[in-house]
């Protein structure tokens, strides 16, 4: 048996009051599941404590999946963080558009749509562009990284939602910068 076969494939999903966990061992049918309390306030450890709770250590998983339902919960409770949007130039206002919601464009008989979960003011066009197949148009400029630091540190938000156009392609595109300091704020992306 090689040693990767001993390493365990692990997923996670942190609810609202639950943490779930199910550990495969790869290379056999042994799976191994638990059910912890979540912890709002701390969730990777709820994590390490449902790691914990299939007898695993962190050194024998190999591969970690994780999803959450933390922030449906908080867009259903209406208690979103102060949160803002990154998004490649010219696509800071898919938010507020909003076509995916909308089943009729042009019916004027229709309630009006819902305000967007981020406010207009709180979403940043970031001077960047990449094509379909991960290839730069448009480069990322260190200055450009500054200027939307110093962008969201007077936004004041807690969190920072990043959807840019194409960067599944290029994996490391997606990845912030070293010099852009968001200490004070979770990242998603």
């Amino acid at each position: 048996m090689s040693s990767s076969e001993h390493h365990w494939e692990v997923g996670t999903d942190i609810g609202g009051t639950f943490t779930d966990i199910i550990a495969i061992r790869r290379g056999s049918a042994e799976a191994r599941i638990a059910k912890v309390p979540s912890r709002p306030q701390a969730p990777v450890q709820a994590m390490l404590e449902a790691i914990e709770a299939v007898g695993l250590r962190k050194s024998e998983v190999k591969r970690f999946v994780h999803g959450t339902t933390r922030v449906t919960n908080a867009i259903v409770e209406g208690r979103l963080p102060k949160v803002a949007l990154v998004a490649t130039e010219g696509f800071a206002d898919v938010l507020e558009i909003a076509r995916y919601r909308r089943r009729d464009l042009y019916r004027l008989d229709i309630p009006p749509k819902s305000p967007p979960l981020v406010p207009p003011e709180r979403c940043f066009g970031l001077a960047e562009r990449l094509d379909h197949e991960g290839r730069v148009l448009k480069a990322l400029e260190e200055s450009e990284i500054e200027r939307l630091v110093a962008w969201l540190k007077g936004t004041g938000v807690q969190s920072v939602a990043v959807a840019l156009l194409q960067s599944n392609p290029s994996r490391s595109y997606a990845r912030p910068s070293s010099k852009a300091p968001f200490t004070d704020c979770d990242r998603s992306c």
